[in-house]
């Protein structure tokens, strides 16, 4: 062995170079990417709003009964 081989020290590689490095930043970078497709597809596919006209009342009147509900009675619970 010649003594440049044996203090030679093994060059570091760049950052990018770990395949770690990318599973790191895959998580993140896939959710950004998912939440903006998400407001993309929201965007595009909105249903449209549906305005009722307001319901004619009778101002001092009772409400109407609702089909099918008994009214109170007084006897309830004896």
């Amino acid at each position: 062995m010649s003594a440049t081989s044996r203090n030679a020290q093994p060059t570091e590689l760049p950052w990018w170079r770990y395949g770690m490095v990318w599973l790191v930043i895959a998580g993140p970078v896939s959710a950004v990417i998912a939440g903006l497709t998400t407001v993309w597809i929201a965007e595009r596919n909105a249903d449209v709003e549906i305005i009722d006209p307001p319901a004619v009342s009778t101002a001092g009147t009772a409400a109407p009964k609702a089909a099918g509900v008994a009214a109170p009675t007084a006897a309830v619970g004896r």
